[in-house]
């Protein structure tokens, strides 16, 4: 293959003609949006209570990864979307252990040895978080982040062949809103994991300093007994 066919194979695609059916799909589209910014807002928050704090580049990459999400599925790029959803989640869980262990976030820089798995990061949660077992178990927390996850790593992996996109690499064929629909309810899976780990892990250190417009925001579905058992 020479690159004139590279060529061919990507200029072969109706880039814009993807992009502008995903976006005439409203409801998908909005979707979308609002996953977004439930990341931006939190996003936004962070960065102004914890101004200043070493572990902030994860807070950054994990909104990054959730505007790869929508450009990704836009140009029905369904199963590159996933490893972007994993990302986004990792990077807030990192951020909310990070946030307190300046030493270690030291050593995950210059290490190339030093690596911390999520369930070392869950461990420490439940070893050293007050609260943190009646929080996660008022929001199930521990077992959507084992089924999401598990099945992302699937989708990543290529373990699930044909649910997320059928074709090769390359999309093939017009937009598909069946597609498009598995991929954003993942999605929205994905958020509400992040923003329950921030809740569960965070809440206590930052709620006193939070907008009072973006908390209401953030609390908004949650029931009265989540509430009182997140302490907000």
């Amino acid at each position: 293959m020479t690159a004139q066919h590279l060529k061919e194979a990507i200029l072969g695609v109706d880039w814009a003609g993807l992009a502008t059916s995903f976006c005439d799909d409203a409801d998908l589209a909005v979707r979308v949006q609002e996953c977004n910014k439930r990341l931006a807002v939190w996003a936004g928050q962070i960065e102004q209570i914890d101004a200043g704090n070493g572990a902030l580049p994860f807070i950054r990459e994990m909104q990054r990864a959730g505007h790869y999400v929508a450009a990704l599925i836009a140009l029905s790029m369904f199963r590159p979307a996933a490893a972007s959803m994993r990302s986004s989640f990792e990077c807030s869980l990192y951020y909310s252990f990070f946030r307190h262990h300046p030493v270690e976030l030291n050593t995950l820089a210059r290490s190339k040895e030093y690596y911390l798995k999520k369930d070392d990061v869950l461990t420490y949660f439940k070893a050293h978080i007050v609260g943190f077992a009646e929080k996660q178990a008022a929001l199930s927390l521990l077992d959507r982040i084992k089924s999401w996850y598990s099945g992302t790593s699937a989708i990543v992996h290529g373990q699930v062949p044909g649910v997320w996109g059928g074709g090769t690499a390359l999309p093939e064929g017009g937009y598909d809103s069946g597609f498009a629909e598995v991929a954003i309810v993942h999605f929205e899976k994905c958020v509400s994991v992040v923003q329950d780990v921030f809740l569960c892990s965070m809440a206590e250190d930052v709620r006193a300093y939070f907008d009072p417009e973006a908390k209401k925001y953030i609390l908004h579905g949650y029931s009265g007994a989540a509430k009182s058992a997140l302490g907000l």
